[in-house]
């Protein structure tokens, strides 16, 4: 399906007259669907969205779990695989694993407080959530309950801060941004791992402390095989 991007953009410039009609047969490069517009690329993943999921299977799932990735996928808040291939397009992070860290922090969508879909601490409300901390980190938090998981690793129930957004779309764009512009000091931590594959960014992520659960790496590509989102 990744060189299905290129194909669909092939076509659509026949459409949409994107570019002159005598390079109309040539292939597309990256760098020139990036520099088209915004509504250019969503004529583009949206057409790529619906292929996908008029393809999408998951012999693994049962009714039930495939009904709920179906509706998650097309989530009426925003849509789900469009945003996360546009944002790929934006932003070289993975379209899957977008989706699959969407997945992980909120539970498939059912646990979504003020439109915050991916975890991002900040300003805006107070939530309960769970933290796996060493013993000498649990003093930054605000700790309900805690259990000892193994030497010095802790599962601790706290209340921590998290940002808010007016509407789901923001968030995924604050996520992106996030992901491109953190820095610890003056070295970025994710920035280097734009437009690299997805299993790289599903360790990465976890190794760098993007979230305390020490299982989250694994978590993410077990999602993204399960339900083959490594085909967008």
């Amino acid at each position: 399906m990744k060189y299905l991007l290129l194909l669909l953009a092939i076509v659509l410039i026949s459409f949409y007259s994107c570019t002159p009609a005598n390079n109309a047969g040539r292939n597309i490069t990256k760098k020139e669907i990036k520099d088209w517009s915004d509504n250019q690329k969503l004529k583009l993943v949206k057409e790529q969205a619906a292929l996908w999921l008029a393809d999408w299977k998951c012999e693994d799932c049962t009714e039930h779990s495939r009904t709920v990735a179906l509706k998650f996928f097309s989530d009426e808040r925003l849509n789900v695989v469009e945003t996360a291939l546009m944002e790929e397009l934006q932003y070289d992070i993975p379209a899957e694993v977008k989706i699959a860290q969407a997945i992980v922090e909120t539970g498939w969508g059912r646990h979504v407080k003020g439109n915050n879909w991916f975890g991002i601490k900040g300003n805006g409300q107070i939530i309960t959530t769970k933290e796996y901390l060493s013993s000498h980190e649990m003093s930054s938090y605000n700790i309900v309950h805690s259990t000892k998981v193994k030497e010095d690793l802790y599962l601790c129930v706290v209340k921590d801060s998290f940002s808010s957004y007016a509407t789901s779309w923001e968030s995924w764009r604050a996520h992106s941004l996030y992901l491109v512009n953190r820095k610890i000091g003056d070295k970025y931590l994710y920035k280097e791992l734009q437009g690299k594959e997805w299993e790289t960014w599903c360790s990465e992520l976890a190794d760098r402390g993007y979230a305390t659960d020490i299982a989250y790496g694994s978590k993410l590509k077990n999602i993204i095989e399960k339900y083959k989102l490594y085909t967008l």
